[in-house]
């Protein structure tokens, strides 16, 4: 027991003597100069996020439309024609699974709609 204390108090004083706990962080730093270094540091934080482009909202539906999220995916699906031009190729894949979705809704009127945009797109052709 005698041993522990005695273990103990040197404990204590050794770590006393060499600061251990303190809390008064870096000093000689201002401010400043602190919001800087963390700045180099963490570029994560200062970088701004990309745009997002039509891409990002197709393989938005694609996950809503694996998850059942027919309604979630049918909005993705419409930015995606939103922010295609009216003769990228791309737009009747977008328009297929638009129309898949509509009809897993039945919002059959909206279904046919899209149905017959993408026969107009697609010149006819049976695949998306």
């Amino acid at each position: 027991m005698r041993k522990l204390v005695a273990i103990s108090a040197f404990l204590i004083v050794v770590l006393s003597a060499t600061g251990c706990g303190d809390k008064g962080g870096v000093r000689g730093v201002s401010p400043e100069q602190a919001r800087q270094l963390n700045g180099e540091r963490s570029p994560f934080e200062t970088s701004e996020d990309p745009p997002i482009n039509a891409q990002t909202y197709f393989a938005a539906g694609v996950v809503a439309e694996s998850h059942n999220d027919f309604a979630g995916a049918a909005r993705q699906y419409k930015e995606v024609l939103a922010k295609l031009a009216a003769d990228a190729p791309e737009r009747r894949v977008a328009l297929y699974r638009l129309g898949v979705c509509q009809s897993h809704l039945k919002s059959y009127p909206e279904a046919l709609a899209t149905w017959k945009q993408y026969v107009e797109v697609t010149g006819g052709e049976a695949g998306a």
